[in-house]
């Protein structure tokens, strides 16, 4: 049975086909239809009032003549998707979970001005869209898709954005990362489980130090908080300006540069009785070895966190950026180790 109260109705797991009749649809604030056989939205009621839709798991492929004026929060995630045609209708629209689906490209989002949190995480896109109109954007996730480039994202992408997953892409050079540090907000970054992730531990280097250099304002990378000690030595050691020349000679360079540099896989700390700079790092590198399946299994399994279950609350989002918080405020982090990365 669906359950209502004065400014809800919920109807989740009910095996419906289409849109029900909603009773007080005028006064509703928050609609939830999930885990139903819904195809269509044809015929969606007039909800003037109506500030959070969930349709996640349903079989749902186009959202076109869907027209709610004060819809704040969309969750469609686990849908039949490839088009998000129509969407420009929803203009107050600051959070969209749509994950899972079959989308190639996020254009159409471009014209959605109050857009803040976007969470496209599992769907089929090659490229980066341009969304740079999207300038109060503040959190993107774009994890386990099938981007190989980079190239233009500092155009294509809003300078607004301070969360950005990429993780779990075919990225193969992490020469392209440097499309990303253009972007003048971004705090937290997530590359995890790309191909140049596996070359990196392979030499035992890491990317952080040249990304901290390059991007100062980074407080979290792949989840791992970036440490006062870590900012210090890199600022000490590493200089902006040979960092991107390397970066522009290409990966042969990057990599030679950062084993000189760096001849390690983590956070530099001070030297301390036990021993030297070098010697504490070893003893991280090996740590973060142990935890390495662990951590992946955490960043592919995006139905629990990230990407296929949301943690159930009312109004924005929480855990990973992708499920909701009870304050109904949308959360600024994307990526489920996204600290709980969206």
């Amino acid at each position: 049975m669906a359950a209502e109260r004065d400014e809800e109705y919920e109807a989740r797991g009910q095996s419906l086909r289409q849109i029900p009749r909603l009773p007080k649809a005028a006064y509703l604030t928050k609609i939830d239809l999930a885990q139903n056989a819904i195809d269509s939205v044809k015929g969606f009621p007039d909800c003037p009032s109506l500030t959070e839709l969930d349709l996640c798991q349903n079989r749902i492929s186009s959202i076109a003549g869907l027209s709610l004026p004060s819809l704040k929060n969309l969750y469609i995630a686990e849908n039949k998707l490839a088009r998000l045609e129509g969407i420009s209708a929803l203009s107050e629209l600051e959070c969209i979970d749509v994950r899972q689906n079959m989308l190639r490209t996020l254009d159409d989002l471009a014209g959605l001005k109050k857009l803040e949190w976007v969470n496209a995480a599992e769907n089929c896109i090659h490229e980066l869209s341009d969304i740079s109109r999207v300038r109060s954007l503040k959190a993107l996730s774009l994890r386990g898709n099938m981007l190989a480039s980079l190239e233009e994202a500092d155009d294509l992408l809003p300078r607004s954005l301070e969360n950005l997953s990429i993780a779990a892409n075919d990225i193969d050079d992490f020469c392209q990362l440097r499309y990303v540090m253009d972007l003048p907000k971004l705090r937290e970054l997530f590359l995890i489980d790309n191909p140049f992730d596996s070359k990196m531990r392979v030499k035992k280097v890491t990317i952080r130090p040249l990304l901290l250099i390059m991007m100062p304002k980074l407080v979290n990378v792949d989840g791992d908080e970036i440490s006062d000690e870590e900012r210090i030595w890199t600022k000490t050691n590493l200089n902006a300006a040979a960092a991107m020349r390397v970066l522009e000679e290409g990966e042969e360079g990057v990599m030679e540069y950062l084993t000189e540099q760096c001849s390690a896989l983590t956070t530099p700390g001070p030297t301390t009785a036990a021993g030297s700079v070098e010697d504490e790092v070893e003893i991280k590198v090996e740590e973060e070895e142990e935890e390495e399946g662990g951590r992946r299994g955490r960043g592919r399994n995006e139905s629990d966190e990230e990407g296929g279950g949301r943690v159930r609350g009312r109004g924005g989002v929480g855990k990973q950026g992708e499920g909701r918080s009870k304050g109904g405020k949308v959360s600024q982090s994307v990526d489920s180790n996204m600290i709980e990365e969206f």
